[in-house]
């Protein structure tokens, strides 16, 4: 079975071949455009507001039949990996315990102390190695040490990997949780910070299992996204120009990942 998870809320998803689509925080929706939601069986749907897309990644874990043999992937509506199934296969054959994941990048630091200092304390109660990797790859603020982020909460893997990651990285989210809660008077972005540290965590488990991984490029639903972005730097437009902050503000790529949080 191949097979790669859509992450979505009631949004038309990106066009990936072996993609099925996931409503993700249906437990508290009534709107879909997908029969699959995250509110069915064991779930943790109702969390949506803190684990964002993750919702959707515990549903596959508890949910689907997924062998060990078995390719399992997991994306979002408007952004996916960068590779073709055939090169996929091709790589994970070779490569059994490995993973393909975006390229590795630098994220910058996690700017609310309370949260990074809950995730250290939560690793360090456990495997001693998962908090060596963490330390060895970020700050203390969760920023990168180098080039090594591999972000945006997306895999693609063989199931027995696959299921091996979810074990480790939920328990570590509920640590997570248990410390910070539900951060009340914070907006609806920041409360997703389990979505924000997970995204950390992907490269934490892949150092410290020193597994195989292939990088690949981001495949944006908006596909002129990135060309257009270099026609601007090849023409000389300024960000700060009043035409391409219209068009941007209407049609760019917009990250829910603010400078500042609670």
């Amino acid at each position: 079975m191949y097979t790669i998870y859509i992450s979505t809320f009631n949004k038309k998803v990106i066009n990936v071949k072996h993609g099925i689509p996931i409503e993700v925080g249906a437990a508290q929706r009534d709107k879909f455009l997908y029969s699959l939601k995250d509110s069915t069986g064991d779930n943790i749907s109702l969390e949506n507001p803190f684990y964002g897309e993750l919702t959707g990644l515990y549903w596959v874990w508890k949910n689907a039949r997924i062998n060990d043999e078995d390719i399992i992937g997991f994306c979002h509506y408007n952004k996916c990996l960068g590779i073709g199934g055939k090169k996929a296969e091709k790589w994970l054959s070779a490569n059994l315990d490995g993973m393909i994941t975006l390229l590795p990048g630098k994220i910058r630091n996690h700017p609310v102390p309370k949260e990074c200092k809950a995730l250290f304390t939560v690793l360090k109660k456990g495997d001693i190695k998962y908090y060596n990797a963490c330390t060895k790859l970020f700050d203390d603020e969760l920023g990168s040490r180098y080039p090594n982020n591999r972000g945006g909460n997306m895999m693609l893997c063989h199931g027995k990997t696959f299921k091996a990651y979810c074990s480790w990285l939920f328990p570590v989210l509920r640590g997570v949780r248990d410390i910070v809660g539900d951060k009340a008077g914070s907006d609806i972005y920041w409360k997703r910070y389990c979505a924000y540290i997970a995204e950390r965590l992907l490269s934490v488990y892949i150092e410290a299992n020193q597994l195989p991984t292939l990088g690949v490029n981001m495949r944006l639903k908006n596909w002129w996204i990135p060309i257009l972005g270099k026609l601007r730097k090849t023409i000389g437009i300024s960000t700060k120009n009043k035409l391409y902050q219209i068009l941007y503000n209407k049609f760019g790529y917009h990250s829910s990942y603010k400078k500042n949080g609670k």
